[in-house]
């Protein structure tokens, strides 16, 4: 899955093979954004209760590549 609130993002997205592109509203921190990643992809029915997701991200979130964070969550 790739999770992204840019339309620019989502598009070039849609065209790379093996990614499934969602849009998520920005958001303020990363806590935010964990939480809605997982709730979107959730959601879309791409994972289900009990499945591990690795999520990457930044602790400056909406700053371009700031990704500094690695975390696995049982969903």
């Amino acid at each position: 899955l790739g999770l992204t609130h840019h339309e620019y993002a989502w598009r070039q997205m849609a065209i790379e093979w093996g990614v499934i592109p969602l849009r998520i509203p920005e958001c303020a921190d990363v806590e935010e954004l964990w939480d809605r990643s997982v709730d979107a992809a959730r959601e879309s029915g791409v994972v289900e209760p009990g499945d591990r997701v690795v999520i990457t991200a930044g602790t400056a979130v909406n700053v371009a590549g700031s990704t500094n964070v690695i975390k696995v969550e049982t969903v």
